[in-house]
């Protein structure tokens, strides 16, 4: 489906300094178009999309999972901050949030939230480029325990044997172990930006 957004800044672009436009070539060819007509913005239809784990709620495992989406956020010049009805920064949530709290495998950006402030995020590197993945704010709980820590577990030893990732990717030689678990709390749920919002539907009441 088409995904319609308000309140986006595509003017922005045009005030990137050198530094963030060589930053912006990296990203995937789909979403720099989508980018450059909506940079960012709220849906203006209640939409979801499947996600491929499960959780575990009193000894009964379910299988997949659907979120909603909340907000695109927005590709600004980091100088430039986010007013109270606007989406977030992509670039000031990175370098001035994320890359510290080293949560995220490196180059991976987060472009958006859901409702449960769980987050969007695409890969920059060269083995999942524009790979569209889901990091869910709960992962340590107790529901979904079982199904992450799996993941974790299995990254670890495929790391240390070969540095291939849960999909049987070589990881890049810039690439750590702990790159490696942090893409073990990353769900993919599509090959491409244009793919994932094509999955995009109407959230059901």
């Amino acid at each position: 489906m088409k995904l319609r957004l308000r309140s986006g800044r595509p003017d922005a672009l045009a005030d990137l300094n050198e530094r963030e436009r060589a930053a912006w070539t990296l990203f995937p060819a789909d979403m720099r178009a989508f980018y450059e007509e909506h940079n960012g913005g709220f849906p203006r239809d209640e939409l979801a999309f499947d996600v491929p784990m499960t959780r575990t709620m009193k000894g009964k495992t379910h299988h997949g999972q659907t979120s909603g989406l909340r907000s695109l956020w927005a590709y600004m010049p980091m100088r430039v901050k986010p007013a109270a009805n606007r989406p977030a920064s992509i670039l000031r949530e990175h370098f001035g949030r994320h890359v510290g709290e080293k949560f995220l495998p490196r180059n991976v950006f987060v472009f958006g939230d859901t409702p449960s402030d769980s987050l969007l995020a695409v890969s920059l590197n060269e083995h999942d480029h524009g790979e569209i993945y889901y990091w869910e704010w709960y992962w340590r709980y107790p529901w979904f325990e079982p199904f992450f820590m799996a993941r974790v577990h299995e990254a670890k030893k495929r790391f240390a044997k070969g540095r291939r990732d849960l999909a049987g990717r070589e990881l890049p030689a810039e690439h750590d172990e702990g790159d490696a678990l942090n893409y073990a709390t990353l769900v993919s749920v599509a090959a491409s930006f244009d793919a994932w919002t094509e999955g995009l539907r109407v959230e059901e009441e």
